[in-house]
């Protein structure tokens, strides 16, 4: 198995200041207000307009969204779009993708009015909710058998297995890490099973691609920044061409796949070392900070999520809290690689169930 390209926008809400907008002309059953339970956000495919663009074979979803909060009123012109309406399938959803979509809102259907000259101030400030992030990955083999059995080993090893499905359908196969509405949420899935039966309707896919995916199997790995809080913590923007450019850098496809094995070892319970440090290389202050941290382990019989939780309990300021989450980690690599305490023996026992495919994703 192999990655197939880098990581892209699959999917997003992209929300657009109704400002910059000359005039929106949707049916008023499509003006949306949001009061605090967000509500209307989570089901907002459902009570929007669709719109489908034959020359991409690709609907998208849109309507004015109107969030109240503490008494004000915030004016949006929401859209959902997927990579379907991408140029390319498997680059996903660029800034000429979303330019194209207002085009046709425009020019086709007159939806929304705005000048050519104002469309790059237009992306330039929208903004991203419910961003699904992918990577492919090719498998010469479309035996999934395999991969269903360590799935299963994985949730019953699992801290959290409650939260983990496994499907195994003709029609879904893959393993789902909590629900769309959930602080972490990301699957992995067989994606050959979509797209084998839509391939010959899908025009953005290019020969070379297709002649990939021939003979192939493509596993997705899948997994959702739901708001801006999400974005923040992991310290990226949620500004459209800002994870646009991040996605573009190699530092920015690292920095996803930290994000991922974030979201795994919240549900395993686990703990994969990033880097490999010598507990002497650390000055004394941190030094001082690691032997508190075992101690705090040893008697409360922490995990490394409750540690972390503890150990950033006296941070208030965001700036700081991240830089200390950096340096916790920093502690837990050599803790994990050079303690031979009970615990770090459990995840050691833990990280042998699923190594040999989820260290695949994961990488």
């Amino acid at each position: 198995m192999q990655r197939y390209k880098k990581y892209y926008i699959d999917s997003s809400k992209f929300l657009l200041d109704s400002d910059l907008l000359k005039k929106i002309n949707i049916p008023e059953d499509y003006y949306l207000v949001d009061a605090d339970t967000g509500d209307v956000l989570r089901h907002f495919k459902k009570k929007s307009l669709e719109v489908f663009i034959p020359e991409r074979k690709c609907s998208v979803y849109i309507a004015h969204y109107t969030k109240v909060l503490r008494g004000k009123h915030y004016n949006k012109f929401m859209l959902l779009a997927s990579a379907k309406c991408a140029k390319e399938y498997f680059k996903g959803i660029t800034k000429d993708t979303l330019v194209y979509i207002l085009k046709y809102l425009r020019n086709q259907k007159h939806y929304i009015l705005f000048d050519d000259a104002q469309i790059n101030t237009i992306v330039d400030n929208v903004y991203l909710k419910d961003t699904d992030i992918t990577q492919n990955y090719i498998y010469s083999s479309d035996d999934t058998k395999e991969f269903i059995n360590n799935f299963k080993n994985i949730r019953a090893s699992a801290v959290l297995k409650d939260k983990i499905k496994i499907f195994n359908t003709s029609k879904n196969q893959g393993i789902q890490f909590g629900t769309r509405g959930d602080r972490y949420f990301f699957k992995v899935y067989n994606k050959s099973l979509e797209i084998d039966s839509e391939l010959d309707f899908m025009p953005n896919v290019s020969l070379k691609d297709r002649e990939v995916l021939w003979g192939n199997t493509v596993w997705r790995f899948e997994l959702t920044l739901r708001n801006s809080k999400d974005y923040e913590r992991f310290g990226i923007s949620n500004k459209f061409v800002d994870l646009l450019e991040l996605v573009k850098a190699q530092e920015g496809q690292d920095k996803i796949t930290e994000i991922k094995r974030e979201y795994f070892n919240y549900y395993i319970g686990n703990y994969m070392p990033k880097q490999i440090q010598k507990r002497e290389e650390l000055s004394p202050t941190h030094k001082g900070m690691l032997h508190c941290l075992i101690k705090v382990r040893d008697v409360y019989n922490f995990n490394v999520y409750q540690l972390e939780t503890w150990f950033l309990s006296a941070y208030d300021d965001k700036g700081q809290r991240y830089r200390m989450k950096k340096l916790f980690y920093k502690l837990m690599d050599i803790l994990y690689l050079e303690d031979e305490s009970p615990l770090v023996k459990e995840l050691k026992n833990k990280d042998k169930v699923y190594s040999q495919v989820m260290s695949i994703f994961l990488s």
